[in-house]
């Protein structure tokens, strides 16, 4: 071959190469558009019925004494001048109108409807039809959340999920993404000097000590026995009382006064709805630095049940009781010795969940109403439902934070049982909006939704 053809079939397989290589690439950008609706102008959520994990247009301001940031509706304020802090209680922060927000922006993933991919739990956008107000017929785009899948009868009773007569459980991953936050000791009142913490230590010469985050425990006995305890009642303990913090509450109570968790929705602000329901269903997250020995308690109060975990650092075991029953054990699944660690506790959907770093260590079903012993722990109750004990131990627990799960009800927001109207059909799925009191979805319109109305998966845009 000459060189001058050679020349020639260079230049022409340098081209096909470049254009093969420009074809892929403009492919793969096309497919990524394809994939993610709103890539190049994302969809902005409206309306607060995916609230708090999806907000709608919203006010985000400050709390002026413990500077948690509170989250409440454009269009739900009992109090148009002042917001209530839901992590503290202060009820003096000044409503700032220049503190507006748009609604969150969001992605839409088709590839999970296109590949059959819709689960449980996910938060999906779909066209919904609805009647204007001169009875013509309109489209929207709304976004729910999955709850019943094609073939499945769906109950709501007493807050809980069931499909087909089983309680639909969810994973600690699906928790934390619902999870609505009830307290956080990162936020602390800084204005209200006198004001109490929400853990309080129990009997006299505790030593837990405060600190800027959290706590810390170290105890001067510390003793070369092994030997367990009989029961937490024999650790120093630390103790967790909650508070209503509501805008509006009736009958007004002081900030601190004790409460039981109720489905309180702090984004609704003081919006009435008459009676509130009691929420047990509780998660547990906390930043840990254990020492080499000792002991350390976790104990969460659900239904009249007591939950413990118990840590030995000794031999490196961990048992899980329920009252005073032993109801699962093992051991360390890693070190967590003189590091910090991510620990997270759950008792939600008749399961314990236990979490730590990111991987599962336990996770227990229970049945609720099972003959168990009387409650160990009578410090634990509805409005103490959280507590921390510790026996020859040095300890750092840092940024504590308790949350509640949704508690799921009918359209008239009573715990009453509701049930969808029949089985839904091969290609139907049943949504609902995580902002139970003021979702307009499935529970309302007497029917699913068809998956070729269904868009796909919802992502948050977090740019």
């Amino acid at each position: 071959m000459s060189a001058r053809k050679w020349s020639v079939t260079a230049r022409y397989l340098a081209v096909a190469i470049l254009l093969t290589i420009l074809l892929i690439v403009l492919s793969l950008a096309l497919l990524r558009h394809w994939r993610y609706d709103g890539l190049s102008r994302p969809f902005l959520i409206h309306g607060g019925s995916m609230a708090p994990s999806l907000k709608g247009e919203h006010f985000t301001q400050a709390c002026l004494d413990c500077q948690f940031p509170v989250h409440v509706a454009v269009d739900l304020l009992a109090d148009p001048q002042w917001l209530t802090c839901p992590n503290c209680g202060f009820r003096k922060t000044p409503l700032d109108s220049s503190k507006r927000q748009p609604g969150e922006r969001v992605w839409i993933d088709r590839w999970a409807k296109s590949l059959n991919r819709l689960r449980r739990w996910d938060p999906v956008a779909f066209h919904h039809s609805f009647s204007g107000e001169s009875g013509s017929q309109r489209r929207q785009l709304a976004v729910k959340r999955v709850i019943g899948l094609p073939g499945e009868q769906i109950d709501i009773a007493s807050g809980e999920i069931y499909a087909n007569g089983i309680l639909v459980r969810k994973s600690m991953e699906q928790f934390r993404e619902m999870a609505i936050l009830l307290f956080d000791t990162y936020y602390r009142p800084s204005e209200t000097k006198e004001i109490l913490d929400r853990f309080q230590p129990l009997g006299p010469g505790s030593r837990w000590q405060r600190l800027a985050t959290g706590y810390q425990f170290e105890d001067p006995k510390v003793t070369t026995s092994t030997s367990q305890p009989r029961s937490s009642s024999e650790l120093d303990q630390l103790l967790y009382q909650h508070w209503a913090c509501m805008a509006n509450q009736v009958p007004r109570k002081d900030r601190t006064a004790t409460s039981r968790i109720i489905d309180h929705y702090p984004y609704n602000h003081g919006l009435s709805r008459g009676q509130l329901l009691p929420v047990s269903d509780l998660l547990f997250n906390c930043s840990l630095t254990p020492g080499d020995r000792g002991f350390l308690i976790l104990s969460l109060f659900s239904e009249g049940d007591c939950f413990e975990v118990w840590f030995d650092f000794n031999t490196e075991r961990y048992e899980l009781r329920r009252n005073t029953d032993s109801i699962a054990s093992g051991p360390f699944l890693h070190g967590l010795k003189r590091t910090s660690h991510e620990l997270e506790f759950a008792v939600v959907d008749q399961q314990v969940i236990l979490v730590v770093n990111g991987r599962t260590w336990l996770r227990q079903p229970f049945s609720r109403g099972a003959a168990t012993e009387a409650v160990a722990l009578p410090a634990l109750d509805a409005e103490h439902p959280l507590m921390i004990a510790a026996r020859d131990l040095e300890l750092q627990i840092h940024r504590m934070r308790l949350y509640r799960d949704i508690y799921w009800t009918g359209p008239a927001h009573t715990a009453h049982k509701w049930q969808a109207k029949g089985r839904l059909q091969p290609k139907e799925y049943l949504l609902l909006g995580d902002n139970v009191p003021v979702s307009d979805d499935c529970r309302h319109w007497g029917r699913g939704i068809l998956r070729k109305a269904i868009l796909g998966k919802v992502i948050e845009n977090k740019r």
